[in-house]
């Protein structure tokens, strides 16, 4: 098997690259809330030329982007929650 010019790096474990993990999750979390509203309203413009309707579909939506940033919010939350208590 060939050999990749990483494979020689220690493992990225222990106390001294948690800092780091959990800087990563929470800049995911904070790019995830403005990619979901962002794909929903992409989406909801896009039915909205296609049907040729008014920007009810680009609300539509919007407000379902922002619900679901809320809960992928949530969901990594608590995922961090229960990483963290010992």
């Amino acid at each position: 098997m060939k050999r990749g010019p990483f494979d020689s790096l220690p493992p990225r474990r222990g106390p001294r690259w948690r800092g780091a993990r959990e800087y990563g999750e929470w800049v995911q979390i904070a790019l995830m809330f403005p990619s979901s509203i962002a794909v929903g309203v992409a989406i909801g413009y896009g039915l909205d030329r296609w049907w040729k309707t008014a920007p009810i579909f680009t609300l539509v939506m919007a407000l379902l982007g922002v619900v679901a940033g809320f809960y992928n919010f949530y969901k990594a939350y608590t995922r961090w929650e229960r990483h963290r208590r010992p």
